[in-house]
């Protein structure tokens, strides 16, 4: 979810890279690996998907008898297998976008590629994240906090929360 917010940031702070190409360099190499998060988050977590659910039984056959008769701790593996499955459905024609094999959880290699991967991706986007908050910090014009103290706390008082909705929404 963290790396899809990035991917987002960082489509909207692109403007901010013709003066500081800095944040561009930093995150230019790495794009194909948010775009990978943004994929499996909105495949497994964003709706429900049936085409990933009947390719994860199709991947897993085990889980037929797991659906069947569910023990304790069968969420566990139906999440892993449909993690798995939207891993290995990340592809271009035959080939995977961003490892060279199929995923498998089970096996310790490809577990630990897959966290690699999704380390890496993380600790970029913090430093991706901190660089653009630096960023905007030096470029925003924000009032002398100290010095209007008192107009922002008699406005801050004045705020009437109402619900946000999302862009596109009615």
């Amino acid at each position: 979810m963290t790396c899809t917010n990035v991917s987002d940031l960082e489509g909207i702070s692109r403007a901010l890279y013709q003066a500081h190409p800095e944040l561009g360099d930093l995150i230019t190499a790495h794009k194909r690996g948010f775009e990978f998060a943004k994929y499996i988050r909105n495949i497994t977590v964003g709706h429900v998907n049936p085409a990933l659910c009947h390719k994860a039984i199709e991947w897993r056959p085990e889980l037929n008898a797991l659906l069947a008769d569910p023990k304790e701790g069968a969420g566990v593996f139906l999440g892993y297998a449909v993690l798995e499955t939207a891993i290995n459905t990340y592809v271009d024609g035959e080939r995977h976008r961003i490892f060279e094999s199929d995923t498998d959880l089970a096996y310790p290699p490809d577990m630990t590629r897959f966290l690699n991967f999704l380390g890496q991706t993380v600790h970029l986007g913090i430093a991706y994240c901190e660089a653009v908050g630096a960023v905007a910090v030096s470029e925003a014009k924000l009032p002398d906090f100290q010095k209007h103290l008192l107009d922002l706390a008699t406005k801050a008082a004045q705020t009437d929360f109402k619900f946000i909705m999302r862009k596109g929404e009615a």
